[in-house]
């Protein structure tokens, strides 16, 4: 039985070799988890949502397997231009092995196993069919049906094992959006799992620019997501609060990075609400002071969040006339007030901002209130514009009374707002006079 430890170890490094564009070979051995892989399914969790050629491993066909005694061959190939993928092998079985083929080196002639053209180097064969298998790879409902047959001992490996691809998913879609490359095929890691039956790599794992589509990065998405869904079937909130937010705010992370190839301002406030929806109404059942730091770093997220669908939102209404503008732009700005009010009235003492806060929140808290100062100031009436002031000042005394390391921006533009905003509203004060008389 493999531990939860070398499970998720294991995924790991399959993400690492993923993203950097390596792919991965089998190695003798290692029937249990053999077996826990291929009845999870998580491999290929979401292989339903891709092409053919990139949801399945090239293993034999019916006709093959049968001369093979019902053993599903896997191996590994060093092609000619440098690149590696499972090996599709014919042959007979062997009398001394009715459980596999252990097939190595220049043995494999003389045991009557053919190799596919183009292989360099000796291929390590090993493996059992399992007629269950390719439907769990194939079908993520199937996949979570095979994860609810685990021995309950393996089912929260499972679930981490999940949290690891997502994981993996989201690095990848980062490296897609920044337009990383993969680094040269000597630097790629060569990992080697224990009688693993694994697909091809993913396409997207190439780096290639043709992969750097809205397409693909949405299909990468589904993949992070359908482990993501996984994963909270088994971290249910009523017993696995910390996991069950983790998976959470993974599952937001993965749909904000997806942000980056989206380019239509509606769609991309509509996915930010999607990533409130997965964050705020598990809130509402969240004990908050036995779970305090938990339930603040929820509230600091959505916050984020508001502030994120208002700065689209005024892109959208930029050319509006002013008081339309306004008028439009309310409902969002008062979202995003009220989220960042609730996150930075559990640092007050007896009503009041505080002049302190624990280190480790220090950070979160001067940008939450920056964000809610400049949230005010986008509305362009005294009393917003006087809110905003109000909340520089706090920003300004706070930092005096405690300075914060790596905050010296944020203090000199503090000082710099608190400059300049009574001018902005003095100048205001004086445009509403004069259009008062005009009138």
């Amino acid at each position: 039985m493999h531990s939860q430890a070398r499970l998720i170890a294991s995924a790991q490094a399959s993400a690492a070799e993923g993203v950097s564009g390596g792919s991965c070979s089998s190695a003798s051995g290692g029937e249990p988890a053999r077996n826990y892989m291929t009845r999870i399914g998580s491999a290929a969790i979401d292989a339903s949502e891709l092409p053919a050629e990139a949801s399945r491993p090239e293993t034999q066909t019916p006709g093959e397997a049968s001369k093979l005694g019902g053993v599903a061959m896997e191996g590994e190939e060093a092609a000619a231009e440098g690149g590696s993928r499972p090996v599709t092998l014919s042959g007979t079985q062997t009398d001394d092995a009715p459980g596999g083929v252990a097939v190595e080196g220049e043995e494999a002639a003389k045991e009557g196993v053919k190799v596919n053209p183009g292989v360099s180097r000796p291929v390590t064969l090993s493996g059992t069919q399992t007629d269950d298998a390719p439907a769990a790879a194939a079908d993520p409902i199937a996949a979570l049906a095979a994860a609810a047959q685990l021995p309950e001992e393996e089912l929260e490996a499972a679930a981490q094992l999940d949290i690891a691809f997502v994981e993996f998913w989201t690095a990848l879609l980062h490296a897609l959006a920044r337009g990383e490359s993969a680094p040269p095929l000597a630097q790629r890691p060569r990992v080697a799992f224990a009688g693993i039956a694994l697909p091809k790599p993913h396409p997207a794992t190439s780096l290639d620019d043709l992969m750097r589509s809205a397409e693909m990065a949405r299909e990468v998405y589904r993949m992070g997501a359908a482990h993501a869904a996984r994963a909270k079937a088994f971290f249910i909130l009523d017993g696995f609060v910390t996991d069950h937010f983790a998976v959470l705010s993974l599952e937001s992370g993965l749909l904000g990075t997806l942000l980056a190839f989206e380019t239509d301002p509606a769609r991309r406030i509509a996915m930010h609400k999607r990533r409130i929806e997965l964050l705020q109404p598990p809130l509402v059942e969240l004990n908050e002071n036995a779970y305090v730091q938990i339930y603040r770093q929820a509230l600091y997220d959505v916050a984020s969040i508001r502030s994120d669908i208002l700065e689209l939102k005024m892109s959208q209404l930029q050319n509006e006339p002013e008081p339309r503008r306004g008028k439009k732009l309310a409902p969002f700005l008062a979202d995003t007030i009220a989220a960042h009010g609730a996150f930075l009235s559990r640092f007050e003492v007896e009503g009041k901002p505080p002049t302190k806060v624990d280190e480790e929140s220090a950070q979160a808290y001067v940008t939450s209130r920056l964000s809610l100062a400049r949230a005010h100031s986008k509305l362009v009436t005294e009393s917003s514009l006087g809110a905003a002031l109000g909340q520089y000042k706090i920003i300004s005394i706070f930092l005096k009374a405690d300075s914060v390391a790596g905050l010296e921006g944020e203090a000199k533009v503090c000082d710099e707002m608190i400059e300049l905003l009574p001018l902005r509203i003095t100048h205001l004060k004086r445009e509403q006079a004069q259009a008062a008389k005009a009138s």
